[in-house]
């Protein structure tokens, strides 16, 4: 087994060195903190939290007040009243266990005073051109529902 010696007093100039060096190792994580800041400042509108993006995951449906806006699977989109009605009434009927709806049974639910004016009410026309129809409202053959994309 060998012994080595250990300096008691070391001289300055042997304790310069390594300073320098942690001095100028300190300066360069600095510099890189303040450049990985910068981009995070930079680029917050573009890279989303990691907070957000994990909440967007186990939550990829969320629905405002009224449901007039919906956040559907990474696609935010914006109802009028009345489209917001029938959101409502599809998310309603989905949580109430019965998924598939017919526009009749929405019609008589949603609007029953049409029938008694003699309104023809078409629920294609109240979501003509929106890009909710496909992607997260189904219809075919006049049934309604709230889907995957």
């Amino acid at each position: 087994m060998r012994i080595v010696d250990i300096p008691t007093d070391p001289t300055p100039k042997k304790l310069i060195k390594p300073k320098v060096r942690l001095h100028k190792l300190l300066r360069k994580v600095d510099r890189l903190i303040r450049a990985v800041a910068e981009l995070d400042r930079r680029y917050d509108h573009v890279m989303k939290c990691p907070l957000a993006r994990a909440r967007e995951l186990t939550e990829p449906e969320r629905f405002g007040p009224e449901c007039k806006v919906v956040r559907w699977h990474g696609r935010t989109f914006t109802f009028s009243s009345a489209q917001a009605e029938v959101v409502r009434y599809l998310r309603r009927c989905h949580r109430e266990g019965t998924p598939r709806v017919h526009e009749k049974t929405m019609i008589d639910r949603l609007r029953p005073e049409a029938d008694e004016v003699g309104q023809k009410v078409r629920m294609e026309h109240l979501f003509r051109g929106h890009g909710a129809i496909g992607y997260m409202v189904h219809i075919i053959d006049g049934w309604w529902w709230l889907g995957k994309p």
